[in-house]
């Protein structure tokens, strides 16, 4: 089976398209294999039907063969969302944009291995990732952009790039596609899109300047300290604390009404089922103590990041420690709202990690000093953000939600 070696242009839509099944099941497998340029031979079959929420109907398709496993995500109107290639091997048969890198086919030993990963470039990387995003956006009556919000991270045999969507030449706020490249094939791996949303992109006058908006936006935004990982020169995890835009809720500025918006949360509606809201988000942290042995009180809980699809709560709890959250340690669970089920979808927990000490400095004085540090560097910029489950309006938010500012030493921190 030959690896994906190139992209072909597809049908551009309407990013507020309406679901109208352009594709049945048996056909979108073979819609994949044309599209992607993936073997004729190659046996994709239907994993099943799905709907994200406020999004078109998706067909999730696997092929499982001896050399590799490939998933991908198809949206019913034939906009990819998903491709994720898994080598079983190190063999190769053709680079996915050859022309582009000069490449040598590595050995199977971890030596040769190695050779080849310190062979390719930042630039040669971020070059195949912006030629698939290039075929990929072509699906997209839209932009996709490298983003300056979401920085390149890295394992030891990958690389990610991510990219904001551009819509009516303002990006969406809070999502992002993503690349992932192989450091020892530099061939993509994985691709992760922006779903169809079926709401409406508010196409209307900005009245409110950038200025205007800054401090009524400054006055109504929750900021906090933190805590965030990071592991030291010798190997060990420490927190350290930090002062920024606390992730448990997200606004805006609305720029036609100067009105303070917050992001559109999921309603209550599991209330009329079997399992309501309230009794899920308690099915959910007994699950976590039983698993994990951690408490409740260890627990926050991201409203922002509730959504509800087929009757099942996603819900994700930040670690929470001396009474302050933990910004890159949490737990993702699902729980249906029909039969209680719960599910694990994954866990970031780190194990005896050294917590900085504030030593009693959080008084009212230090925090406004803190605040007034994070103004002098802080912007705001011009996005969609979501006000409800049917519309985006361009609103002003903040134009870097990892910016923040040492809690001891006052630098800034990005």
């Amino acid at each position: 089976m030959k690896k994906l070696i190139f992209m072909l242009g597809l049908l551009a839509i309407s990013p507020t398209i309406y679901a109208s099944s352009l594709y049945t099941i048996e056909e979108a497998g073979e819609y994949a294999k044309a599209k992607l340029g993936l073997s004729e031979e190659l046996q994709l079959e239907e994993l099943g039907v799905t709907t994200i929420p406020h999004s078109l109907n998706v067909f999730s398709l696997v092929d499982t063969s001896a050399e590799a496993d490939i998933f991908i995500d198809i949206e019913e109107n034939g906009r990819i969302i998903k491709y994720k290639y898994v080598a079983n091997d190190f063999e190769i048969d053709e680079l996915i944009f050859e022309d582009d890198v000069d490449v040598t086919e590595p050995e199977e030993s971890v030596e040769e291995i190695e050779i080849v990963v310190k062979a390719y470039t930042d630039l040669q990387l971020k070059t195949v990732a912006d030629r698939f995003i290039n075929y990929v956006s072509q699906t997209y009556n839209s932009t996709l952009q490298s983003s300056s919000t979401y920085p390149t991270t890295r394992t030891s045999d990958t690389i990610t790039f991510y990219y904001e969507e551009i819509i009516n030449g303002l990006p969406v706020a809070y999502k992002a596609a993503s690349v992932t490249v192989s450091l020892e094939t530099c061939e993509v791996i994985e691709f992760l899109g922006v779903p169809t949303y079926l709401g409406s992109y508010a196409d209307v006058k900005i009245n409110i300047s950038e200025q205007d908006a800054y401090q009524k936006y400054f006055d109504n935004v929750t900021l906090g300290t933190m805590y965030k990982l990071y592991e030291d020169d010798n190997g060990n995890i420490r927190a350290t604390a930090i002062y920024g835009h606390l992730p448990t809720s997200f606004i805006g500025v609305s720029s036609t009404t100067n009105e303070i918006v917050n992001m559109g949360l999921v309603s209550d509606v599991a209330n009329n089922l079997p399992f309501a809201y309230s009794v899920c988000v308690e099915i959910a942290q007994e699950n976590i103590y039983n698993e994990f042995g951690i408490n409740s009180s260890n627990l926050l809980l991201i409203p922002s990041k509730i959504t509800l699809n087929t009757n099942v709560y996603t819900y994700t709890f930040l670690r929470f420690e001396n009474k302050l959250p933990v910004i890159n340690n949490f737990i993702e669970v699902e729980v249906d709202a029909i039969t209680s089920e719960c599910n694990i979808v994954s866990r970031e927990w780190h194990e005896d990690v050294v917590f900085s000490s504030l030593g009693g400095r959080l008084t009212t004085d230090y925090i406004n000093q803190l605040k007034e540090t994070f103004f002098e560097n802080a912007q705001v910029e011009l996005s969609y953000l979501d006000i409800s489950s049917t519309q985006k309006i361009p609103a002003y938010i903040l134009s870097n939600c990892n910016y923040f500012i040492n809690a001891l030493t006052f630098e800034a921190i990005n």
